[in-house]
């Protein structure tokens, strides 16, 4: 069963979807170039087996999430628990498989939420309506609490961070159990 996150993630990574509007004649072209170049990318797909050279060009996202895709799919076709998670239930296999489960999609969410091209789906970022103008190679705002906007966006990226690396955690503490 697809979650939210994932089907919003999978929305934006189709690799034969036109880059550009289709109303607009002036942007045919690229969209035509770009279906026979994603043929090209498919097939570097098949011949290297993990990747093509579009993949890897922001390769730490595309990692994340097919990491957080796979899990999801583990979680809905795993058939067993390790026993770690048994003795925590007190034997109860039921209730250990449940936690497992959890767990794992709890980690798969963790990742979603730590992809920079979910970010807005994942969080709410604050409007900047104020006027920024560049100066020296310096970002300097005419108006308006600038303040509030630059703390919400580092924040969204200090908590994209800590989700990353509390799912690698949790990741690196059960890779053994990945096999089930």
């Amino acid at each position: 069963m697809k979650s939210v996150v994932r089907a919003e993630y999978e929305k934006h990574k189709d690799l034969f979807a036109p880059y550009l509007n289709w109303k607009y004649p002036s942007c045919w072209w690229g969209n035509i170039r770009w279906f026979f170049r994603s043929f090209k990318l498919a097939f570097e797909r098949a011949r290297k087996g993990y990747s093509c050279n579009y993949d890897i060009m922001d390769f730490n996202d595309y990692f994340v999430g097919v990491m957080a895709c796979a899990l999801e799919d583990f979680a809905d076709k795993n058939i067993g628990v390790p026993q770690d998670y048994i003795d925590a239930a007190d034997g109860d296999d039921e209730k250990a498989f449940e936690n497992w489960n959890n767990d794992i999609r709890r980690v798969s969410q963790l990742l979603f939420k730590s992809l920079e091209s979910l970010e807005e789906f994942n969080y709410e970022i604050p409007k900047m309506s104020d006027i920024v103008v560049y100066k020296d190679n310096k970002v300097e705002f005419v108006s308006g609490p600038e303040d509030k906007w630059i703390n919400k966006t580092r924040e969204i990226a200090f908590d994209r961070i800590k989700c990353r690396k509390e799912a690698f955690e949790w990741l690196n503490e059960h890779w053994e159990n990945l096999w089930i």
